[in-house]
């Protein structure tokens, strides 16, 4: 084995490390990924984010927690979250973006339902490491 060998094994290793950290911090702050908040057959597995669109330097993000969705530190309903991020907006499906744990792009919650009516599941693809 040479060292750029060694390196690539290294660094794999320490990818491996800080994914498993990763799902073990999450679990510990959001609860465990197989439970979450189901919102018109649409899953979202604890610690999904969920934004305004555009808002993307706000700091007013709401998040699935132990089964809940929580804004401002308190349980909220669907339509309450919505009220708080975007006020009484009439498309709020449209503006609204969510991002699962597992995800790497932010979606719009109307696109998320409209895959689960078609009988898929959105998933976007996680950026890997190719070495």
């Amino acid at each position: 084995m040479n060292g750029t060998d060694n390196l690539t094994s290294m660094f794999k290793n320490m990818i491996e490390s800080v994914e498993r950290l990763c799902k073990v911090y999450t679990t510990a702050t959001y609860g465990p990924p197989n439970v979450g908040y189901l919102w018109q057959g649409v899953f979202l597995p604890n610690g999904t984010m969920l934004r305004a669109a555009g808002q993307r330097d706000s700091t007013q993000y709401a998040v699935v927690k132990y089964g809940e969705l929580i804004l401002d530190g308190a349980p909220v309903s669907f339509q309450g979250l919505c009220d708080g991020l975007l006020g009484q907006s009439h498309d709020a499906l449209q503006k609204l973006r969510v991002q699962r744990p597992d995800d790497w792009e932010w979606v719009t919650a109307i696109d998320l339902k409209r895959q689960k009516l078609r009988g898929r599941v959105y998933r976007s693809d996680k950026p890997h490491f190719e070495l």
